[in-house]
């Protein structure tokens, strides 16, 4: 918070104070809730990605270098196909 945010935030009655609280605390979960999806949405794209580019028979370091994810990750996946 800004400083005239905080004082405006202390202003406030004991009541308002949590109120607002709930609402902050609310609308904080939700952002880490989006977040969160978007980062487990990316990494299931990588993995089909790479998962894609194993079939391919492309080389498991490209694939990492290209994708991001370890080698070993790949190899799980190599695995799961079989």
């Amino acid at each position: 918070m800004q400083i005239l945010e905080l004082a405006e935030y202390y202003n406030l009655s004991t009541e308002e104070q949590n109120v607002y609280d709930i609402a902050f605390n609310k609308a904080w979960a939700t952002f880490d809730a989006v977040e969160t999806a978007k980062k487990e949405g990316e990494r299931k794209k990588q993995l089909e990605i790479a998962r894609g580019m194993l079939n391919k028979g492309l080389d498991i370091s490209l694939i990492s270098e290209l994708t991001s994810l370890s080698q070993e990750e790949i190899l799980n996946l190599e695995i799961i196909k079989i």
